[in-house]
């Protein structure tokens, strides 16, 4: 498939706060694994005060050509996506975040091709069902055995006043269809025209993510479809998203690109798999259905 590079923008965020290291495994991964396709790449540096911080990056970054955006550092990933989607001209976005890797060759073109289908609104490398409405109600009443009765009614309470603060009538149940925003395609048109209001805490970023009135609901009230691609570049509709192993089940065999949340199920023990992938699917790792809740890993 032929494009101009300008059609398409690879925006990769870099937060000064988080590991150097972070960085340098992103660009082993983008070296390692070509786009497939011609595209421009963004570097995005948030929260950067000093050119003396840029040094590391600078020597890093010597061998690729690239162009860079300087943001504050606030409005956690949301509002530079947000940002750069207004102020640059490309066609579309390939968003990145500060912890992601990518694992096959030719993952932006196949991600680029389905995005272009017609009614398809975004395109990820993950998305998940996982409600925060349906997991407090499942889970307010769960604790350690170890905690005290004194304690385990005063965690009551807070967390029932966390939920009327943070949760109620913010977030839908489960199902909860919502593209993962660790990696995702879309278009500038679409990404401008998403509504945003102030994102001042983690609980904004979810609000976006994966709230009721969040990017991928957006999306879907305009008619349009989110689709999960797979490293076999198989693009797969929100009620088949388990059945594209890329986030929280199976081995994630199928990921296109990790992030700190994918590597956390890979590296984890048995019981934390079976924990996340319960929330994200009401599945087993192997897939097979669950309602009753794992016990809480250690």
């Amino acid at each position: 498939m032929t494009v101009n590079a300008e059609e398409i923008c690879v925006a990769h965020l870099v937060r000064r706060v988080n590991d150097f290291a972070a960085f340098r495994a992103f660009l082993e991964s983008y070296r390692s694994c070509p786009a497939g396709i011609a595209h421009q790449l963004l570097i995005i540096f948030k929260g950067f005060s000093r050119e003396a911080q840029l040094a590391p990056y600078d020597e890093l970054l010597k061998d690729f050509s690239h162009q860079r955006a300087f943001v504050r550092d606030a409005g956690f990933d949301v509002r530079p996506y947000v940002k750069v989607a207004r102020d640059y001209p490309y066609r579309f976005f390939a968003f990145l975040n500060s912890f992601s890797r990518v694992l096959v060759p030719g993952w932006l073109e196949a991600m680029y091709r389905h995005v272009r289908r017609p009614r398809v609104g975004i395109v990820g490398a993950t998305g998940s069902h996982q409600s925060i409405l349906a997991d407090f109600q499942m889970l307010r009443f769960e604790f350690r055995p170890s905690r005290s009765l004194l304690w385990r009614a005063a965690a009551i309470g807070f967390r029932h006043a966390r939920y009327f603060a943070l949760t109620r009538g913010r977030f839908t149940g489960f199902p909860n269809y919502h593209v993962r925003t660790n990696g995702f395609l879309v278009s500038r048109d679409i990404m401008s025209k998403i509504r945003c209001g102030p994102v001042l805490t983690k609980w904004d970023a979810y609000r976006f993510e994966s709230g009721a009135a969040g990017m991928t609901p957006q999306i879907m009230a305009a008619g349009l479809t989110p689709l999960v691609v797979g490293a076999d570049g198989v693009a797969y509709e929100p009620e088949n998203w388990p059945d594209a192993r890329t986030f929280w089940i199976s081995r994630q065999e199928n990921l296109l690109i990790s992030d700190n949340q994918t590597r956390a199920y890979t590296n984890g023990s048995e019981a934390l798999r079976d924990r996340l992938a319960f929330h994200a699917w009401r599945r087993r790792p192997d897939g097979t259905p669950r309602q009753d809740l794992p016990p809480l890993s250690s």
